[in-house]
């Protein structure tokens, strides 16, 4: 496929996935902390029902044109340098990762709501735990992701050098929300690995897509995934 399109494509889909998936944490409200017992858990699915089934719907999709950026940057960026390719892979592979992390985590807000809320409190605490803990465990693979992508974007003649930073300072904060595991306050699953952190990726998602759409056309379809020269050489 040409490599312009790829570009474009790649683009247009990290550009819907954002507002997909952030209507997605807005329809959640404000989900419970760790620290509310299960009948708060309870009432908040009972008011929230139809809202959070729309919103892992929304998130379902914004997950599958988040896999669909991935494998587009993974072939953008490829190029034709030492070691590249295998790189490449290995933020394909961290993509793919994070994506069924969080996409097996969405089973257990569905099956809080799925069927009218109530039943054993202790159940629906465990559920919503669960749910926050799989973006908590999703931030290893995340941090794969952003990072090799990130590496390969210095390299990169598409690419701005102030994007791959970002996306290692994405990646850093990723790492750092893979130990979030206090009850509450910064270091709770729902702060630091579902707000923080997913809001550094949306913001290089985001940037990644104005990207793409601004400056595949103005680009040679063979010098896409390019490195940069070396400093002096022609």
């Amino acid at each position: 496929m040409n490599e312009r399109l790829v570009a474009r494509l790649t683009g247009l889909a990290a550009l819907i996935a954002v507002p997909l998936y952030v209507i997605a944490m807005l329809l959640q409200g404000n989900p419970p902390g760790g620290t509310a017992g299960g009948a708060q858990v309870i009432a908040y699915a009972t008011a929230h029902h139809d809202a959070l089934l729309i919103a892992i719907y929304l998130t379902g999709l914004a997950l599958a044109l988040a896999l669909c950026v991935s494998v587009g940057l993974a072939a953008l960026l490829r190029g034709d340098g030492e070691g590249t390719g295998v790189i490449a892979v290995v933020g394909l592979v961290g993509g793919v990762g994070w994506v069924a992390t969080v996409l097996v985590g969405l089973l257990f807000p569905l099956g809080l709501v799925y069927r009218t809320p109530g039943g054993d409190p202790a159940v629906a605490r465990l559920l919503l735990d669960l749910s926050a803990l799989s973006f908590t465990l999703s931030g290893f693979p995340t941090a794969v992701n952003v990072g090799a992508f990130s590496l390969l974007m210095l390299r990169s003649r598409l690419f701005p050098n102030w994007l791959a930073w970002l996306g290692l300072l994405t990646g850093a904060a990723h790492l750092v929300a893979g130990a979030a595991f206090a009850h509450d306050g910064l270091f709770a699953p729902e702060v630091a690995a579902g707000q923080i952190a997913p809001a550094l990726y949306i913001l290089w998602g985001l940037c990644i897509g104005m990207v793409l759409l601004r400056r595949a056309g103005s680009i040679a379809p063979a010098r896409i995934g390019a490195v940069r020269p070396a400093a002096g050489a022609l």
